[in-house]
């Protein structure tokens, strides 16, 4: 009968999970540790001392927690081995905290499909699932993208803990309009004249404004050699749409220089009349103005041919020798013939 009740004691004080050594006793403390949280390391997180001193138990016990997951909710066992005998602790892991949602600071364009992930960032230690909850109060996988929009967002973790967020996301209207190059156009220059290329070009964009800084030229113009030359313009806005033009830079001689005239290209013209001639100059280089040559000396009128002081046979008309005052070598004067029946005329 003694042996027996020895016995019983004996698993009584076993079921207590306590422990006891030169006077100090040990009792196990079951804890939560919050998911993510560390895994303390202090022997006193996990047993209570009574009837002895505490700072001998630190310095004495042995802590072994390395079973204890610490990202992961369940229920796990430490122990606390002290003067040769080890104590049991339960560690439960739990997860009680809400994610933590961050609205983010991207810019969207209107039409975009948008995401929980494209809307914040989420802070938990747990697997979680996030939706976007509609005007009418529906729940969404996604969101079409609309300037001014507002939406809010839910996340849960995998433990039930939940957040919402409420949040006005950038979002702006597509840039398809490629920017404007203005001053492009054909211009002609002389020889050895000053050109600037990009004088007088501008570029304006509808949404980036001014970009005339952004302008790209190809080709070069030499001022000093007569030709045409070709000079690509180009800018692009900052969607990358862009705009390219070309312009013909025509470079010529001074035009004074072509409008001079040299002897060798001006013509005479001598009439049957005698009188003086116009010249006729060529107008495609002129350098001198010729003299035109005298005019030839009116003849003497003549007499009839066998005659000594006679009567010129036709009035007003002077006959050279066919005695008729007809024919084709007949010419008009304006004097009276009569004073010049004796003169000698000179025959051609």
């Amino acid at each position: 009968m003694k042996r027996k009740i020895l016995l019983s004691v004996t698993v009584m004080i076993m079921s207590l999970i306590t422990l006891t050594g030169c006077g100090a006793t040990l009792t196990a403390r079951p804890f939560a540790l919050e998911l993510g949280s560390s895994v303390p390391d202090n022997i006193l997180e996990y047993v209570t001392v009574s009837n002895g001193d505490s700072e001998d138990v630190l310095a004495n016990a042995v802590l072994s927690a390395g079973d204890v997951d610490n990202m992961t909710v369940g229920q796990y066992n430490a122990t606390v081995t002290y003067r040769k005998q080890t104590i049991n602790v339960r560690v439960d892991v739990v997860d009680t905290v809400a994610p933590v949602l961050e609205a983010k600071n991207d810019t969207f364009v209107a039409g975009d499909t948008l995401t929980v992930n494209d809307l914040v960032t989420v802070r938990d230690f747990s697997d979680v699932t996030g939706v976007v909850i509609g005007k009418d109060g529906s729940e969404k996988d996604t969101v079409i993208a609309e300037e001014g929009m507002s939406v809010t967002v839910r996340v849960t973790d995998a433990s039930g803990n939940f957040s919402e967020l409420t949040v006005s996301p950038k979002v702006t209207i597509p840039d398809t309009v490629a920017p404007e190059l203005n001053g492009v156009e054909d211009v002609t220059i002389t020889v050895g004249s000053e050109f600037d290329i990009l004088a007088g070009i501008t570029a304006v964009d509808d949404m980036d404004g001014n970009i005339t800084a952004s302008i790209k030229t190809v080709g070069e113009v030499d001022t000093a050699t007569a030709g045409e030359y070709v000079i690509t313009y180009s800018v692009s806005d900052k969607a990358g749409n862009e705009t390219s033009l070309e312009r013909k830079i025509t470079v010529t001689k001074d035009k004074k220089a072509s409008s001079k005239t040299t002897a060798s290209n001006v013509t005479t013209n001598t009439t049957a009349t005698g009188k003086t001639p116009t010249p006729t100059v060529d107008t495609t280089v002129v350098t001198t103005t010729p003299t035109p040559s005298a005019p030839a000396p009116t003849p003497a009128p003549s007499t009839d041919s066998g005659s000594t002081g006679g009567t010129p046979t036709t009035p007003g008309v002077i006959d050279y020798g066919t005695g008729t005052g007809t024919g084709s070598n007949e010419m008009e004067f304006i004097e009276n013939p009569s004073s010049h029946v004796n003169d000698e005329i000179p025959m051609e």
